[in-house]
């Protein structure tokens, strides 16, 4: 408002004077607006903060006095933001200097928040500088669930819960010449009774500070040792040979034994190779392989087998007169035959005069089969065997040279005969586990006398002596 009077526009500058038309000068006069000071905030939490300010009525009293404030300094700079209402919210001219305040709540912990000072008269809006606070990160902290038991080469779960930020709990071992850590699960490394410290960690976020790191020590106890390492198996005539390795943990507690459990049926082991008999041939076995130590068999090391006979196939005749069915039993695992097996018309020196190998000769050579018999079951087509014999080269005992000799047993349209390892019928006798096996069917004479073998020239010459002497004493008798 302005003071004076006179004819005449009193509008002039507001920061000077002005003689009117009567030549007398006047004073512009205005109210003041109210002035703000040391606008600041104090007790902020992580949701929570008071604003203060020092305000004063000047020219006259403040009808309003409040803050702005928010998370974007451009708009609390342009005025903008959240109001809030500040307490005393009316100050008279005469209460002079006047501390002014706000309190926030719900505010988001981890963020900085701007802020301002407003106060009104009818001299105009006041207004402080914009300043700014930051509201303290919420802590977090990680307890741990139960204990979990370590033992040597068994794998055991972690647990732990977090604050709540939400982040993950990361675990971990400071001590990894006793225990490991991967994920969740914790395995013993250390041979006998150790201490194992576990250790848990969870980041933090926006609004979260990282949780203190957690630590568990428990102790690591023997386990049960690890899978058997390199384990194969080899097939045999109903049985099958299991070879492995130790395994790579013992679990803390000496190995004491193995076993391998087929269908069902667990076999105990001492040492590789393990064999494990009465399986069905031609039908698939499964095996689990583990060892076991004083607290207990360990995880199963798998592989399969077919258990097979050594053979069971035709065998076509020479000629191309027909085929024999030639089984081959009681092979041991590993032993196998070096090639196919044949029938064929050469016959070994040293066979019966005046016979005939109508049928060939049967051929096999094997290997791996120390200390084996093998059966052999050949079925000829049918009537074929009505007028033969069955002889088997080799030696007929061990020691023996190798020669023809009667062997086998022919009935019906078969002959079943057997074949030990450097024994009877084992024409190999120099290297252990190899069989070697002709075998032939000859047509003896029905009638008539039966040759001899071929004789030496001393055989010969001696003969001669003897027919000889037989002729020179007939003379003497007719005389």
């Amino acid at each position: 408002m302005f003071a004076g009077g006179g004819g005449g526009s009193n509008l002039v500058p507001l920061d000077g004077t002005l003689s009117l038309g009567d030549g007398v000068p006047r004073v512009l006069l205005y109210i003041a607006p109210p002035t703000i000071a040391n606008p600041s905030a104090d007790n902020v939490t992580t949701t929570a903060a008071t604003l203060n300010a020092g305000v004063s009525a000047q020219g006259a009293d403040v009808s309003a006095a409040y803050f702005r404030f928010g998370t974007d300094q451009q708009s609390v700079n342009s005025d903008g933001g959240v109001l809030a209402t500040a307490t005393p919210g009316t100050i008279t001219v005469a209460a002079g200097a006047t501390p002014v305040n706000a309190s926030l709540t719900n505010l988001t912990p981890g963020a900085t928040y701007y802020f301002r000072a407003y106060a009104v008269n009818s001299g105009g809006t006041a207004q402080s500088s914009t300043q700014s606070f930051s509201t303290p990160k919420l802590t977090q902290s990680i307890v741990w669930g139960a204990s979990p038991l370590v033992s040597i080469g068994t794998s055991s779960t972690i647990n732990a819960t977090g604050g709540t930020s939400g982040a993950p709990v990361v675990f971990g071992s400071s001590t990894p010449n006793t225990c490991l850590v991967s994920g969740n699960q914790v395995t013993g490394v250390a041979p006998g009774t150790k201490n194992c410290t576990l250790t848990a960690n969870q980041a933090g976020d926006a609004s979260h500070l990282p949780a203190p790191q957690a630590t568990l020590t428990i102790s690591v106890v023997a386990g049960v040792p690890s899978a058997p390492q390199n384990v194969s198996a080899t097939p045999g005539d109903g049985s099958v040979r299991i070879v492995w390795t130790p395994p790579s943990s013992d679990g803390g507690s000496a190995i004491t034994s193995y076993e391998v459990t087929a269908n069902g049926a667990p076999t105990a082991c001492t040492a590789s190779p393990c064999s494990v008999s009465g399986l069905a041939n031609g039908t698939a076995v499964s095996f689990e392989m583990r060892a076991r130590n004083a607290v207990n068999a360990g995880a199963p090391a798998v592989v399969s087998a077919t258990p097979r006979a050594l053979a069971n196939a035709p065998v076509s005749l020479p000629g191309g007169s027909g085929s024999v069915m030639v089984t081959i039993s009681g092979n041991p695992p590993g032993c196998d035959l070096n090639g196919p097996i044949s029938i064929d018309g050469s016959v070994p020196p040293g066979a019966p005069v005046q016979t005939a190998p109508p049928l060939g000769v049967l051929r096999f050579a094997a290997s791996g089969c120390t200390g084996s018999t093998l059966k052999v079951k050949a079925v000829y087509p049918a009537g074929s065997l009505g007028s033969v014999k069955p002889y088997k080269f080799g030696p007929p005992q061990p020691g023996e040279s190798a020669k023809w000799f009667p062997y086998g047993t022919v009935t019906g349209d078969s002959v079943v005969y057997e074949v030990t390892d450097n024994g009877t019928g084992d024409n190999n006798i120099t290297t252990p586990g190899a069989i070697e096996d002709p075998f032939t069917l000859f047509a003896l004479p029905a009638t008539g006398p039966v040759g001899i073998p071929t004789l030496s020239q001393w055989g010969i010459f001696m003969m001669s002596v003897l027919l000889a002497m037989f002729g020179l004493r007939r003379m003497r008798c007719q005389r």
